[in-house]
């Protein structure tokens, strides 16, 4: 076993496990008791998972095939794709769900997996989530990184929203604050770096040795985890300044 990937269920009542390993091609669900739940078996070493914050549905892809867990339903959906599965992401209403391919194509799907929406870019796509649902912001939508060295907006039909962002690297990982406003993204630049949802570049937060594969940002608060391909983690806290301005009108 190479790794393991640990990932918490809705309530706490299951824990998932995913082995990673080029001899096993199996997810593992756990109880919270530390009891198997259930296994299954895919085509290939399983290159990303993701857990429905609604439904508890679990979508797992790899280089020859997806499947979905459904609790309370006794089989596996799976279906062949054309392309490896690199990455994917459950909309937070647990409604859609997206996955990034080699081939450069992004897939977005219902829960039922019914096709919605196809987004086509020109390089690898190592990268996409969805904007957070939040008071002041009701609409959620995907941004994707493809290795045509961009990141670009798309609604849940994959209709793109407005320009993309030209980078001078590859985009490797994405996650966002709990408010939905700033996202850090992780590159082959070998930078952790602070972006607006609408695109804009803000600041670095940290450069390292080697590149940033993953960053995750800890729910409702401001610190974020940095993994590089050199095997090193690191913590990060973010400090937003409040900026005060003052404005008269005049008549």
């Amino acid at each position: 076993m190479e790794n393991v990937l640990q990932q918490e269920g809705r309530q706490g009542r299951m824990i998932l496990f995913l082995i990673l390993n080029r001899a096993d091609r199996n997810v593992i669900i756990w109880k919270n008791t530390f009891e198997a739940e259930l296994k299954f078996h895919q085509g290939d070493s399983i290159q990303c998972l993701s857990f429905n914050p609604v439904s508890g549905q679990i979508f797992s892809g790899c280089a020859t095939d997806y499947a979905l867990w459904t609790p309370d339903q006794g089989e596996i959906e799976k279906d062949k794709v054309n392309s490896k599965i690199n990455c994917c992401a459950w909309s937070p209403d647990g409604q859609n769900i997206a996955y990034g391919m080699a081939n450069g194509g992004v897939n977005i799907r219902t829960k039922k997996l019914a096709e919605r929406g196809l987004i086509r870019r020109k390089g690898q796509i190592w990268c996409l989530a969805w904007t957070p649902v939040t008071s002041e912001s009701t609409e959620s939508s995907l941004i994707v990184g493809s290795w045509d060295q961009t990141i670009s907006i798309y609604d849940f039909n994959g209709k793109q929203i407005g320009a993309e962002r030209q980078l001078s690297f590859d985009p490797l990982s994405i996650s966002f604050f709990s408010n939905g406003e700033f996202f850090v993204l992780g590159g082959t630049n070998k930078k952790a770096s602070l972006w607006t949802k609408e695109l804009n570049y803000l600041d670095d937060i940290s450069e390292k040795k080697g590149w940033v594969w993953d960053c995750k940002v800890k729910p409702k608060q401001n610190m974020v985890a940095l993994t590089t391909e050199d095997g090193n983690i690191a913590m990060h806290e973010i400090k937003f300044t409040v900026v005060h301005g003052i404005y008269q009108v005049l008549s």
